[in-house]
């Protein structure tokens, strides 16, 4: 392209000044967009904030009841470990005492 031909490409002065103008004005623009979607925008965020508060309790109940759960299988297993090695022990004190 030669320099003529940039130059035509080029924006006049009047067409930079329009267009930051409409820089100046874009701010304005995004935020009278917005603005009537905010309270909708609010009402979503509080209503997720509620689902995963609740979703949070649910688990740490179903934490809470897996390990109480753990916890008896655990003393289950402690009671039955006690009483093999009492009677393990009360028949070797019995043998011993009949040597």
């Amino acid at each position: 392209m030669t320099k003529i031909e940039t130059i035509r490409h080029l924006p006049t002065s009047e067409q930079v000044q329009a267009s930051a103008q409409q820089l100046e004005q874009l701010p304005q623009a995004i935020v009278e967009h917005l603005t009537p979607i905010l309270p909708s925008i609010d009402q979503a965020m509080e209503a997720q904030r509620r689902t995963i508060e609740t979703l949070t309790a649910q688990a740490m109940q179903r934490i809470v009841q897996t390990q109480a759960q753990a916890l008896q299988t655990i003393q289950a297993q402690q009671q039955t470990s006690e009483r093999a090695l009492t009677s393990a022990l009360t028949r070797l004190t019995e043998q011993s005492s009949a040597l």
